[in-house]
């Protein structure tokens, strides 16, 4: 459960983010709304990718 979230955030991390993106420190929560808006739309990442995303880089 949680850790199955958190390793399958950093699996579509690795896929979707890290050609651009170095391994993310820990971000606040509110942080991560502001970044979700802009790189669901420049990256076309899923809504359902994009929450196992949140919740890796916010762990």
């Amino acid at each position: 459960p949680e850790d199955d979230a958190r390793l399958e955030g950093e699996k579509r991390f690795q896929a979707n983010c890290s050609r651009c993106h170095q391994a993310p420190h820990k971000f606040p929560p509110r942080m991560m709304v502001t970044i979700e808006r802009h790189m669901r739309v420049r990256a076309l990442v899923t809504e359902q990718d994009m929450r196992l995303i949140l919740h890796y880089m916010t762990q």
